[in-house]
């Protein structure tokens, strides 16, 4: 394949708009730009496809016959100085069949997980796979590849495997580029890795543990529960969580209705830790959140990180589960645009790749599932002010004191928007405690209390200009809030 002459921003596939799925239907779709090549790849983690500069490559012939679907629903993709790697799951072949299964007790036998390589020279090859075996019953499997984050002191990848329904090898793994040996460093939900001061910090998949691992040490330590922007301590309930990443001197990991920020945590040693609402959205059926979820590690970009928070996967409202695109910049982050579910991204030094689909990993098996597209963006798109107005739904039936972070939802920022409103009905009067804060510091906190009456109230916050959450005084049913803002 000649792509020596071929920009990058020539590459982007045309793909169909459907394509087999057999699967929880969802467009998860990542992006990278090879360091070597730079080719374009398109990894299609749905319809387990791979596009290199634009030319479907690869359909996981070395994992398995057909029918082969699935790949990767949360974003295993990293770079090396020469090479990409992709990781996730598949089947091969599968044996789910939507006309006679439920998505809980489909048939996952064909079910593996694996890590393939994009070699210096173009070349996909297999590095690692864990099949199904019969010492799982047929509707379990072995946990899922994560996320991946290459070492270049060690030249190997660490692995978070954190995606599994039985409860057997999940973990953080170092994965030996040389001898192709996959060795457990600890055992956990690892979900989504960064690395601050020498320390690999990993949030969780369903589950209530934070982990910090020194890989000079092999020690680690687990966190359940971290001390909340409010003074109080949060007992890390079992949630889902979302990206983990870098801005400066600080990580940050999303974890449910909360992002964590780590000035410096050492296993077995140093603490400096704080937890912030954040995007804690909530609807009637569902307890939990998934900010950010199901998408590949962030961007960065002049200093910024770009983040796409998805509010509440798998709502059918989409005013309930507003997609965003977050830029991250300090200590205050900026909402750039209303999006579909954005899973994938990638840079250039010219041009920002997106892929965006309008499904959002509907938990059923179909016979066939949406597409999403990639597109382009100048950065100076996403370096402004922000580019459409929003809303976004809080709460949309109940209030529990134990949603959120110790009853604490939103967690939204309104920086850069001119018209902020907070709308809230509730069924009866009741007291509304609003938090205006920064992440990172709870000495910029403020505090106000206001009077809610039976029915609609509104709230004007355009006194605020960074991150605004509430909490209610009472548990209640019939309550339902959401935010609107207007550049």
């Amino acid at each position: 394949m000649d792509s020596q002459h071929k920009d990058i921003k020539n590459q982007i596939p045309l793909v169909p708009g459907l394509c087999v799925g057999i699967t929880a239907a969802g467009g998860h779709g990542y992006l990278a730009i090879h360091p070597k090549l730079r080719e374009l790849i398109f990894h299609d983690g749905t319809c387990a496809e791979l596009y290199i500069s634009g030319e479907l490559t690869y359909k996981y012939e070395k994992c398995g016959p057909e029918p082969r679907v699935g790949g990767d629903t949360h974003g295993a993709i990293e770079t090396s100085r020469d090479r990409v790697f992709f990781g996730g799951w598949g089947e091969a072949p599968t044996y789910r069949n939507p006309d006679k299964q439920q998505f809980e007790e489909a048939d996952r036998r064909g079910k593996f997980s694996h890590i393939h390589v994009i070699d210096e020279n173009g070349n996909v090859q297999l590095q690692w796979i864990k099949r199904w075996d019969e010492k799982i019953k047929p509707h379990y499997w072995y946990a899922e590849v994560t996320d991946l984050l290459y070492d270049p002191k060690k030249d190997v990848l660490w692995v978070a495997r954190g995606d599994v329904n039985w409860g057997g090898d999940q973990g953080l793994y170092m994965f030996n580029l040389s001898t192709y040996e996959m060795e457990q460093m600890f055992f956990g939900n690892a979900y989504k890795m960064v690395i601050l001061h020498d320390q690999i910090l990993t949030n969780s998949w369903h589950s209530n543990a934070l982990f910090s691992y020194n890989p000079q040490s092999n020690q680690y330590e687990v966190l359940n529960s971290i001390p909340a922007f409010d003074g109080s301590v949060w007992e890390i309930p079992i949630v889902f969580s979302g990206a983990a990443f870098r801005v400066g001197g600080l990580a940050y990991l999303v974890q449910g209705p909360a992002i964590i920020v780590v000035r410096d945590w050492r296993a077995n040693s140093t603490r400096r830790l704080l937890g912030f609402p954040f995007f804690a959205c909530y609807k009637l059926e569902r307890q939990w959140t998934r900010s950010g979820a199901r998408a590949q590690r962030p961007v960065s970009i002049n200093g910024s990180a770009l983040i796409p928070v998805n509010t509440g996967e798998a709502h059918v409202d989409d005013s309930l589960s507003t997609p965003v695109l977050l830029r991250f910049d300090s200590s205050v982050p900026q909402i750039i645009m209303h999006v579909f579910y954005m899973s994938g991204m990638a840079f250039d030094g010219e041009y920002l790749y997106f892929y965006a689909s309008c499904v959002n990993h509907e938990p059923m098996l179909t016979w066939r599932t949406n597409r999403g597209t990639i597109f382009m963006l100048e950065p100076r798109a996403v370096l402004g002010k922000p580019m459409s107005g929003v809303r976004i739904g809080v709460l949309d039936g109940i209030y529990r004191l134990g949603m959120g972070l110790n009853g604490w939802v939103g967690g939204i920022p309104l920086r850069g928007f001119t018209e902020k409103k907070l709308k809230v009905r509730v069924p009866e009067e009741t007291i509304m405690h609003i938090a205006h804060y920064i992440i990172g510091s709870a000495n910029y906190n403020e505090f106000e209390d206001v009077k809610l009456a039976p029915s609609w109230n509104t709230i004007e916050l355009n006194n605020y200009n960074n991150i605004v959450a509430f909490k209610i005084d009472a548990e209640m049913n019939g309550v339902y809030a959401y935010i609107t803002l207007e550049p």
